[in-house]
């Protein structure tokens, strides 16, 4: 956890996360709402987060903060989503800012391209994630390229029949074996959100 000792690219946390809100709000000529500065401000001193914003609301704003603030401590994000097509939308959005690998299973010669990587952040499905939390090797592969966070996209999928299970399993892996790794899940709807957050 953070405290106010603790620097990130020179800053305290609080200051490092205004600071990116007020860039944010400066080049894309947008007012913040309350709910995604008090994000951004957890997210800053190390807590994990599950955001349940509606859809247009502007949940991807603290998730991208988690992406800038582990950049700036020299770490890595793996984004995570349900399909294919909001991995490229992500990849579309991400990439104005960061450097970013894509893995999925219309991407699989970056694979290859993991281990020694430069991305801030790495996208992936749900299943190809799946797929190397299960496997100790691409398991360690994975996390050997210092990744600290991970932001769950769509986190509410988890109820479902298909995709759910494998995203649950993979979460269960990843606590096991890295029960330190920052979290920042978004959804655009949860029931009964304190139960599903433990």
């Amino acid at each position: 956890m953070a405290s106010s000792s603790w620097m990130i690219g020179g800053l305290p946390p609080e200051q490092h996360a205004e600071e990116f809100i007020e860039n944010v709000e400066h080049q894309d000529k947008i007012t913040l709402r309350p709910k995604q500065s008090i994000a951004i401000r957890r997210i800053s001193i190390g807590k994990s987060v599950l955001l349940i914003f509606p859809t247009s609301y502007g949940k991807t704003l603290p998730a991208r903060y988690l992406v800038e603030l582990m950049r700036d401590l020299g770490k890595k994000v793996i984004w995570l989503t349900p399909f294919k097509s909001l991995s490229r939308e992500q990849l579309g959005m991400l990439s104005k800012y960061y450097k970013v690998l894509i893995i999925t299973g219309d991407f699989q010669k970056n694979k290859d391209k993991l281990e020694g990587t430069d991305a801030d952040v790495i996208i992936m499905t749900y299943e190809m994630f799946g797929g190397y939390m299960s496997n100790k090797v691409k398991r360690k592969l994975l996390m050997s390229v210092n990744i600290s966070g991970i932001v769950i996209d769509e986190v509410h999928m988890v109820t479902d029949n298909e995709r759910g299970p494998k995203l649950e399993s993979a979460i269960h892996i990843l606590n096991k074996f890295y029960p330190n790794i920052q979290k920042v899940m978004l959804s655009a709807t949860v029931g009964n959100p304190e139960r599903f957050a433990e």
